[in-house]
């Protein structure tokens, strides 16, 4: 028998706690009556697989006809999951309230907040977490699991949570399908005890470590902010910007390099006047590759070791991680205190050419790089930092002069076509490290790296066109030696959507899935062309691919 709890009396207790005008309108309101939902990077994705199910339920409902059913099966592999995005929140309040109801409560699920940490027990991490454990409901507070109350079956529960970002407190309150109040908490510590600690995620999901059969439904799920500014509105379904403009974006953050240059071998530390530094090195291997891993802050700030070498490279580890963090000042001071004690090295003048430039200042920069390319002629990773100075300091047709001669006339060899597309991954991605730590430089595969600089000098000054053009030959000369180039043929789609040809754009982002049919960039740049285009239904098919679909359930 279906169960429908039209409780509009109950609803109205329930939005008091969202008091008009406070906090202005909610931001974002479901109440899963409709399929006309669209999933994206800025409202929701749904994670489910075959045995595992995320859909829209007629069966029970705490308000209307439908609510979100999300179950799950014992040990088939993952968990379903409805997770929700909205933009960050660093400070004030953020407020969500939503209707949950469970017919099996012995079956764990979770309930909970996060930032860019994601969820977990770190900064900017989980900002709240409801846990169902075998049927006790609990919240986790200060890192410390708390009782809340027993869940009864196929009943309705409101939950009304306040977070305070700047406190890193939050209330919550929990009436029954009745209007009764079950809790009422207030001030109480985040999961991870932290002031400030950014959100901009939800998440409702069954078992995380696959060992129930979750079962819950979700229902009038409402979240609302106080931002100062409004955030921008949707501009295509389930994103407030398009995807080719986000990618740009990103790209963008690589041509303004702000992160070391990778440094593996141990002649990166070594001046051309230290003769024992490789045995030394050798001999405390352990440590040296302990400080080009990412080291944590606090290991850096309480390393301590007898060898003056690797002191420096610590505090070279250090100043990469605090030019990482746009600390440029401060990353200047390390990666010079780190010169003076272990000299002028590629590693040490490297990064900090990349440290003036971002902290504007172009002569020390330029001088650095012009003495970094006397010492090693041989290192191109200076004609790298030179063109993304350039880029730093908006001269992008002095970057392009630096590029162009070598970008014009790349040449490969059979021996370095296997191994030169995973050379190239860690400019694609800066926040992969250990990629960036386990990079071996070819001077071929560099010669890729610099075409790919050149290709963005042209797309950033709009001349698609020749960065069309220039893809094209990339692609011709991989294809000589056999090399895969669905990333060359994906560059040329965006180069024809920038200018947009839609129809040239499509015919390169469907050969580029030729080679790998799931590639996320492809398919979403695919979306962006089929939504100028006007062909909605193909736009949502290709975003739903990735982001999935709230279809009614069977």
């Amino acid at each position: 028998m279906k169960l429908k709890i039209f409780a509009a009396f109950v609803f109205g207790l329930a939005l008091t706690g969202f008091k008009t005008g406070e906090f202005g309108t909610v931001d974002i309101f479901y109440n899963f009556e409709t399929t006309d939902i669209a999933s994206g990077p800025d409202t929701f994705e749904l994670f489910e697989r075959t045995s595992s199910d995320v859909s829209l339920s007629s069966e029970y409902a705490f308000r209307g006809a439908y609510s979100l059913h999300i179950r799950d099966r014992l040990s088939n592999g993952s968990f379903p999951e409805f997770q929700g995005y909205f933009p960050r929140v660093d400070g004030g309040i953020v407020e969500i309230g939503f209707a949950l109801m469970t017919p099996a409560p012995e079956e764990p699920f979770n309930v909970a907040m996060a930032g860019d940490g994601h969820f977990n027990l770190s900064k900017d991490g989980l900002g709240f977490w409801l846990i169902n454990d075998a049927g006790t409901l609990r919240h986790l507070s200060d890192s410390i699991p708390k009782r809340l109350f027993t869940l009864t079956a196929y009943q309705w529960y409101w939950f009304e949570i306040s977070l305070d970002i700047t406190k890193g407190e939050y209330s919550l309150r929990i009436n029954d399908e009745f209007g009764l109040t079950l809790i009422d908490l207030k001030d109480q510590k985040n999961p991870i005890n932290a002031k400030n600690s950014s959100v901009n995620k939800y998440s409702f999901i069954g078992d995380i470590e696959d060992q129930g059969n979750a079962n819950l439904y979700i229902d009038n799920f409402a979240l609302r902010t106080d931002y100062a500014d409004s955030p921008k509105p949707l501009l295509a379904p389930g994103r407030r910007a398009l995807f080719i403009d986000k990618w740009n974006d990103y790209h963008k953050t690589i041509e303004n390099l702000d992160f070391c240059l990778p440094a593996k071998v141990p002649y990166d530390f070594l001046d051309i006047y230290n003769t024992d530094g490789f045995d030394e090195l050798k001999s405390n291997l352990e440590v040296f590759q302990s400080l080009l891993s990412s080291p944590t802050p606090d290991y850096l700030a309480s390393f301590r070791h007898e060898s003056t070498l690797l002191t420096g490279i610590a505090k070279w580890a250090d100043g990469c991680r605090l030019l990482r963090e746009d600390d440029y000042s401060n990353a200047i001071k390390q990666l010079e205190d780190a010169r003076d004690f272990i000299g002028n090295t590629p590693a040490t003048q490297l990064s900090l050419a990349i440290a003036y430039a971002n902290n504007a200042q172009h002569y020390a920069a330029q001088a650095t790089i012009s003495l970094g390319q006397s010492h090693w002629p041989n290192d191109t990773r200076w004609l790298i930092a030179s063109a993304a100075t350039g880029f730093i300091f908006n001269r992008i047709d002095n970057s392009e002069n630096a590029l162009s001669s070598v970008a014009n006339s790349i040449e490969l060899d059979q021996s370095s076509s296997q191994s030169l597309m995973r050379d190239l991954g860690w400019l694609r991605n800066p926040a992969a490290a250990k990629l960036r730590s386990e990079l071996t430089w070819s001077p071929k595969a560099e010669g890729l790296i610099i075409a790919e600089q050149y290709y963005f000098s042209l797309l950033w000054q709009k001349r698609y066109t020749e960065a069309e053009t220039y893809a094209q030959e990339i692609i011709e000369l991989l294809a000589d030696f056999e090399i895969r180039s669905e990333l060359w043929i994906e560059r040329a789609g965006d180069a024809a959507l920038l200018s947009l040809n839609l129809e040239r754009a499509e015919r390169k982002y469907l050969s580029a899935l030729r080679y790998q049919k799931e590639r996320i960039s492809v398919l979403q740049k695919l979306a962006d062309v089929y939504f100028l285009d006007n062909r909605a239904d193909e736009e949502r098919r290709v975003r739903e691919s990735i982001y999935g679909a709230l279809n009614y359930e069977r």
